[in-house]
């Protein structure tokens, strides 16, 4: 089983409908658990901030692209994180508990590459420049 978990003070509590599942079903007083650590909720949530910044910002990604959801897709195609499945191509998921912390940091590294490459702007830059 590989589920997400979120730390409550000093309890561990499920944070999807499958993961409290699994737990309602346990009879036995103790589990194993291993565990990895996943990315913080800022650093996703900048990630979005960034993101959304870009897709208001840039008239062609609105155009191209119909949400921020789409435009996400498209870039983790551009960058090649995506698999092939015969001719179609699907976008590798970056969600918490699918990628672990130094691939998250590898990817917001190229992303952030990416965003210097087309407008010269640091991620950080972007964000606070969409919020004025």
């Amino acid at each position: 089983m590989r589920e997400l978990f979120r730390i409550d003070g000093e309890t561990l509590v499920p944070a999807s409908d499958k993961a409290r599942e699994w737990v309602a079903k346990q009879r036995e007083e103790f589990v194993l658990v291993s565990y990895e650590k996943v990315r913080s909720k800022a650093q996703h949530d900048f990630f979005w901030a960034s993101l959304r910044a870009l897709w208001d910002n840039q008239p062609e990604f609105s155009e191209q692209h119909a949400t921020v959801e789409h435009l996400k897709d498209a870039l983790l195609i551009d960058l090649g994180r995506c698999t092939y499945h015969g001719i179609v191509v699907r976008p590798d998921s970056i969600a918490p508990g699918n990628m672990k912390e130094d691939e998250w940091q590898d990817f917001l590294r190229d992303y952030a590459d990416w965003v210097m490459k087309g407008w010269g702007l640091t991620l950080d830059e972007l964000v606070k420049g969409a919020a004025m």
